[in-house]
């Protein structure tokens, strides 16, 4: 009998010993579980904070690339012309679209062939001359009038109330001679000054046929 009580009392003192030897072995294999959960939960913080970052940073460049090519764009609706080049493509716009206007008058008013025939001669090259600057202010972003301005206007008018051979000698002098005149400085200045070589290569072109007008109607002149 009181061996039995030795031996219970051995073995539960074993049992206290074991289980006293093991808790700090399962504190510290939970220690380090927790700290690798903590380090686990570090590592995935830090890499969503570098992945919102980079997020960040491409927002951020994707943004600047949008203000670039919108910057781009307004440079390209503003216009491929210096101000004086769109002045002087203005200007010669005005002058073809005054010459088609006063020669379909010319058709509607003469009766002299010779009138006539000069004056269809201007509706058809002009038209030409202003459908080709038509198509290089489109090339360059520019924006042509779609009427002759206030001079031009005043010489229609004027011509308008006459008639016979009044009108057809103050059409040759003021139309012929006087508006081609201007129109081939006009030429001349825009091929030596202009800034888009395009609009240089016009003028030379479009000066030749305005001579060629010029030349015709001083002829006219003299003869009438």
């Amino acid at each position: 009998m009181a061996q039995r009580f030795i031996v219970s009392k051995l073995f539960g003192i074993g049992a206290i010993s074991f289980m006293l030897a093991a808790a700090p072995v399962h504190a510290q294999s939970t220690q380090s579980s927790g700290s690798r959960a903590s380090q686990s939960t570090a590592a995935n913080s830090a890499d969503a904070r570098n992945e919102t970052t980079a997020n960040t940073s491409g927002a951020s460049e994707q943004r600047n690339s949008t203000t670039m090519n919108s910057s781009g764009a307004s440079e390209n609706r503003a216009g491929n012309l210096a101000s004086e080049d769109q002045e002087m493509m203005q200007d010669i716009a005005h002058a073809n679209l005054a010459e088609i206007e006063v020669g379909k008058l010319a058709l509607e008013k003469s009766q002299n062939e010779q009138v006539r025939k000069f004056a269809q001669r201007l509706i058809d090259d002009h038209t030409a001359a202003m459908k080709e600057l038509q198509k290089l202010a489109q090339s360059k972003n520019a924006e042509l009038p779609t009427e002759t301005d206030i001079q031009h206007k005043a010489i229609a008018t004027a011509l308008q109330a006459l008639s016979g051979e009044t009108f057809d000698n103050q059409f040759i002098q003021r139309v012929g001679v006087g508006d081609h005149q201007r129109t081939h400085e006009l030429l001349q200045k825009t091929q030596k000054s202009a800034k888009d070589k395009d609009l240089r290569a016009y003028a030379q072109k479009t000066m030749k046929v305005v001579g060629q007008h010029l030349a015709t109607a001083k002829k006219m002149e003299i003869k009438k």
